[in-house]
């Protein structure tokens, strides 16, 4: 098993961090009607998650998971009610939600 480099303090963090700029973006794009700006946050947030992700511990790496699928899927869904799309997301990391299920075959 690979050992994780974040403590539990900072691993709360992260998906603390991924929680609040899911709720800021919907804020942008729903109340401040400012789609450039909601999926900017949203990417933005996601790209940094995927980055850290393979540091997070099975126990939490669910919760970051489902946290990460909601935004994605706001994206998906805000770009496409635009003709143009602005943010490609066609080649964003696919979320690999086995990890969870593998710990739990193995115990």
């Amino acid at each position: 098993m690979k050992k994780n480099k974040y403590c539990k303090c900072c691993v709360n963090f992260i998906l603390f961090h991924e929680g609040t700029a899911l709720n800021y973006s919907v804020f942008y794009y729903e109340i401040l009607s400012n789609l450039n700006d909601a999926c900017a946050i949203a990417k933005g947030a996601f790209e940094d998650a995927i980055n850290e992700l393979e540091s997070i511990e099975s126990d939490q790496y669910k919760d970051s998971t489902t946290i990460l699928q909601l935004i994605k899927d706001n994206l998906t869904n805000w770009t496409s009610e635009t003709n143009e799309v602005r943010f490609s997301i066609e080649n964003t990391h696919k979320i690999d939600f086995s990890k969870e299920g593998e710990e739990n075959e193995q115990n």
